[in-house]
C-alpha cells in the first residue's frame, strides 16, 4: 500500500509542477515577443524565395503588432526582391495571426504557413 500512495503523491507532484510551470509560460508576452512568435510560425511562408511576378520573389515579411482587447493581432507584410536587390513591400497583410497576451497562436487568416 506505501507505494501506491508513494506513486500518488509523486503524479499529483508532477501535475504540480507542469501546472506551475504551464502558469508561469502565462506571463504577458511583450510586442517584440509577439512579432518574435509570428516571425517563427510564417519562417517557411515568408522566405520560400519562390517568384511570384515579374523578376520579383517573396525573402521575409514585415511585421505590425496591435494590442487587442484578447491579445494580439499580427500582419504580415510579405517583402520582395528582384535580382538586383531592389525590395518591394506589399500593402495589406497576407497572413493575420491571432495571439492571445500569453503568445498562444489562437487562429489565422490569409495565406497558409
Amino acid at each position: 500500500m506505501d507505494g501506491i500512495c508513494a506513486r500518488g503523491v509523486m503524479i499529483l507532484a508532477a501535475m504540480l509542477f507542469a501546472h506551475s510551470a504551464t502558469a508561469q509560460n502565462a506571463e504577458p508576452k511583450s510586442e517584440a515577443d509577439i512579432v518574435e512568435l509570428a516571425r517563427v510560425a510564417t519562417l517557411r511562408y515568408c522566405g520560400d524565395h519562390e517568384p511570384v511576378f515579374g523578376a520579383y520573389f517573396k525573402t521575409r515579411c514585415a511585421f505590425i503588432a496591435s494590442r487587442t482587447s484578447d491579445g494580439w493581432l499580427v500582419s504580415g507584410h510579405p517583402i520582395y526582391e528582384n535580382n538586383q536587390g531592389a525590395e518591394s513591400i506589399v500593402e495589406g497583410g497576407d497572413v493575420v495571426l491571432y495571439y492571445s497576451a500569453a503568445g498562444v497562436l489562437l487562429k489565422y487568416e490569409g495565406a497558409a504557413f
